[in-house]
């Protein structure tokens, strides 16, 4: 375990960033635990809600987190359709309906209308089995964004001096790290586009000034 000064580019391929705390893998006697927890039967979907709040922030993070469904239903009345303003589709499955795993993976017509998560977090090979990659991914137990909001609240709590002012830089900076970290861009990117369309955020000034996400308008934590 240690500190590192690294980003992750994507699963496998690590840059320098800002002291993320992460537990490394040799990949052979010891298996990463992405690779452990991808290669179970599950169905690696994107929930619902959280598609809907990234959505609606029209964050760039979507695009990374999740991958457009295979297929796309067209009746709102029967079926949940993806949300996104975009040319191209992201709905997420809505998990907690059931305690039934077959009523659960045939919700809203099966997996294949539904988001799973990006090849950030799962990489598949051409048969669509977890990459051998992934079983040497590092394990990430906290990262320099956490580390801002933290201290965010600690200084808004008053625990540690600094004001709203400070606590307010704090909060910024844990977002720019956290979109930085996963190589987020804003309007101009094919993926970005691809989601928002000509409603998507010029840049991240731009996302920081939404209500739900500003320092003072109910966005900041407290």
């Amino acid at each position: 375990m240690l500190l590192n000064r690294i980003k992750r580019i994507k699963a496998g391929t690590w840059i320098l960033f800002d002291d993320n705390f992460l537990v490394h893998f040799g990949g052979v006697t010891r298996i990463s635990r992405w690779f452990t927890y991808t290669s179970l039967p599950f169905n690696h979907h994107m929930s619902n809600i959280l598609v809907e709040r990234l959505i609606s922030l029209k964050d760039p993070r979507l695009y990374v987190f999740a991958e457009p469904p295979q297929k796309v239903h067209d009746d709102p009345n029967i079926w949940v359709l993806p949300s996104n303003p975009g040319p191209v589709p992201y709905v997420g499955h809505l998990y907690g309906l059931t305690t039934s795993n077959g009523d659960a993976v045939s919700w809203n017509g099966g997996r294949e209308y539904t988001s799973r998560i990006g090849d950030w977090f799962m990489i598949l090979d051409e048969d669509n089995n977890i990459g051998s990659e992934m079983a040497s991914e590092p394990m990430v137990w906290a990262t320099y964004s956490e580390m801002n909001f933290i201290l965010a609240e600690i200084v808004k709590r008053g625990i540690i001096a600094g004001g709203d002012g400070v606590a307010k830089q704090y909060y910024e900076e844990g977002i720019k790290a956290c979109l930085e970290y996963y190589d987020c861009e804003f309007a101009g990117n094919e993926k970005y586009d691809g989601a928002y369309g000509n409603e998507g955020l010029s840049d991240v000034t731009e996302y920081l000034t939404q209500q739900q996400v500003d320092w003072n308008g109910g966005g900041g934590i407290i």
